[in-house]
């Protein structure tokens, strides 16, 4: 039995009604505009009408390849994709200190709580 080396991409969905689905799974040597292009065009064979947001961790190409095929996407970098990025910045004494604040803003229970914690989080 031969093994490969590859990424497998998963494209979940989720309606209009809040019910998650599987559109598919693509195993790829490459990633790029083209290539999205190719996977947003073929859910768009099967039946997917429309896609208005789509949260990802900064894959080469994909928003390019989206907005190609469902013209007024939203993209978004995932947040825990943003939290990581920013922790590994930190060294590691402060650590401690920046997430337990950090926590307070993604924690927060309404959008002008969350706007008040960054603004202490500005200011640690």
């Amino acid at each position: 039995m031969e093994t490969q080396n590859g990424a497998v991409y998963v494209v979940l969905g989720y309606d209009v009604n809040g019910i998650k689905d599987v559109l598919g799974l693509w195993i790829g040597e490459s990633e790029g505009k083209h290539y999205w292009m190719q996977i947003f065009d073929e859910i768009r064979a099967r039946g997917v009408e429309d896609v208005l947001f789509i949260s990802m961790d900064g894959i080469s190409g994909l928003e390019e390849g989206a907005r190609s095929i469902f013209k007024d996407v939203v993209v978004q970098l995932c947040i825990v994709h943003l939290i990581r990025n920013s922790i590994k910045y930190i060294p590691s004494k402060k650590y401690k200190a920046y997430t337990a604040q950090l926590k307070k803003v993604y924690g927060a229970p309404s959008l002008k709580a969350a706007e008040a914690e960054f603004e202490r989080f500005k200011q640690a």
